[in-house]
């Protein structure tokens, strides 16, 4: 009987481990998730600054400072973008 007992108890520490390894596994999972899409809306928030900027360049013929300039506010838009979703993951 006591070893019926015993086992039992095993048994439900060990499911309770699987329990938190797997609470574990899912929280870091979102977390990678979210970096991702961070990552991502960065890269992007640039690419469509400079984009602009180029299109610009090319319609009005200003050289490369609409380029330059698009670049640079994409950049701060990613910056921004990367603030926020660190503020809203802790």
């Amino acid at each position: 009987m006591r070893r019926c007992a015993h086992r039992r108890e095993a048994r439900a520490r060990g499911a309770e481990e699987m329990t938190d390894r797997k609470d574990s596994n899912a929280d870091a999972m979102r977390s990678f998730g979210a970096l991702g899409s961070v990552g991502l809306s960065f890269v992007i928030a640039i690419v469509l600054g400079a984009g602009g900027g180029l299109l610009i360049d090319r319609w009005i013929g200003t050289g490369h400072w609409g380029f330059f300039i698009g670049f640079f506010l994409g950049l701060a838009a990613g910056i921004v973008n990367v603030v926020r979703a660190s503020k809203s993951i802790k």
